[in-house]
């Protein structure tokens, strides 16, 4: 069970985490205002595929820091990168292991939430590490949007400089008569 209110009472209204699991893209947008292209949508984690030790299980983080762990096995174990804080002090030999120690780590109260932040931010994208596949699949859905509008922003600016002024300033409609 989630106890997200979001994800229960608006979108995709949803209880149990196997039913959000099976929700569809789709399923994951609402349409603000039928007269509108307005729409929100949500993002969530949802399982993986894991490799530790040469096994390959699906897990599911519970929240950013374990997803990020999760989907960063290797780069989060390396040595190089604990100041991110996720590094385990006993080295997991399964899927299962790492998520575990990822859990436990992230929950307890030594663990620094906006240091984890600012030290995957500090990083910088030479890193190599990945962007959780949920948060990379909204950021996709965003820019497709974000693409369609600015689509439309163009359409309106080049219609908008085809019209032409005529006699007096007047402005010549589509059959090229002053209006």
């Amino acid at each position: 069970m989630t106890a997200n209110q979001t994800l229960i009472s608006w979108i995709p209204k949803k209880h149990s985490v196997a039913e959000l699991w099976a929700v569809t893209a789709e399923q994951k947008m609402l349409a603000l205002a039928d007269a509108t292209d307005a729409h929100v949508r949500v993002a969530y984690q949802t399982p993986i595929p894991v490799t530790v030790g040469g096994s390959t299980v699906e897990r599911c983080g519970r929240t950013l820091e374990e997803a990020f762990g999760l989907e960063n096995a290797e780069w989060c174990q390396v040595a190089a990168n604990r100041s991110v804080g996720l590094k385990l002090r006993k080295a997991a030999n399964t899927p299962e292991e790492l998520a575990l120690g990822l859990h436990k780590r992230v929950v307890s109260r030594s663990f620094d939430k906006t240091r984890f932040a600012l030290e995957v931010l500090a990083s910088g994208p030479l890193s190599k590490w990945k962007v959780p596949s949920y948060i990379a699949e909204g950021l996709v859905w965003l820019e497709e949007r974000v693409a369609h509008e600015q689509e439309a922003e163009v359409a309106v600016v080049a219609g908008a400089a085809a019209i032409e002024p005529v006699d007096g300033g007047a402005i010549a409609g589509q059959d090229g008569a002053a209006q």
